[in-house]
């Protein structure tokens, strides 16, 4: 069986290579059985990155979002400028953060929210509330059936353009993609890996981004 030959692997990442298995196969196909694999069907090509170093002080249109992670997965925050008239989207902030508890993830919203309010994932209502202790104006995302697939096509129905600085955002976009089944064609649905900063900045829009 092929994962005998990952004698450096542990027993999660094996288990984690047997669920992609089904996930997606061309993952699967590259990490497991160590073939040769493409990028795959991947999702977002209208993005740039940019400097926007002289110009993100006129942005007025700012949304927060935050995805929480704690020690595997980490919490990640995205601050989007939303350029209605031209259809742009600015991603022109973003952190990452592994291990923090809500504390240390309070402080440095604070710094970074200017009184404005936080869109964050609503799996973890009590991490919602806690931050609301902190004085942080923070909301849980309402998502809801097919809201993963309508966010991606919100933002693929706008020009993504990334600040040089968000490297972990550039690195999300650069990858994220549609799962594959065994023959190579892409299903309707996202790999859901590496995608916290994409996640933030769909609950970020959400207010733009209304379904019906």
């Amino acid at each position: 069986f092929p994962y005998t030959t990952l004698f450096w692997s542990d027993e999660q990442y094996i288990k984690t290579l047997r669920e992609l298995e089904n996930q997606d196969y061309n993952y699967y196909r590259v990490y497991a059985l160590g073939e040769w694999g493409s990028i795959g069907s991947v999702i977002f090509s209208n993005w740039e990155k940019k400097d926007l170093s002289d110009i993100k002080d006129t942005f007025d249109n700012i949304y927060h979002g935050l995805d929480f992670g704690f020690s595997d997965d980490p919490t990640a925050y995205v601050k989007v400028h939303y350029d209605k008239k031209n259809k742009t989207l600015y991603v022109i902030d973003e952190f990452y953060k592994q291990s923090q508890f809500i504390d240390e993830i309070a402080t440095e919203l604070y710094t970074k929210l200017n009184g404005d309010r936080i869109t964050c994932d609503s799996s973890e209502p009590r991490s919602v509330a806690d931050l609301k202790r902190h004085r942080i104006r923070a909301v849980g995302a309402k998502k809801g059936p097919g809201s993963i697939e309508h966010g991606i096509k919100f933002i693929q129905s706008n020009k993504l353009v990334i600040d040089t600085k968000c490297i972990n955002m550039i690195k999300e976009v650069s990858s994220y993609r549609w799962r594959e089944d065994k023959e190579g064609n892409p299903l309707p649905k996202p790999v859901d890996k590496d995608n916290h900063l994409i996640d933030a900045l769909r609950y970020a829009l959400e207010n733009e981004n209304r379904q019906g």
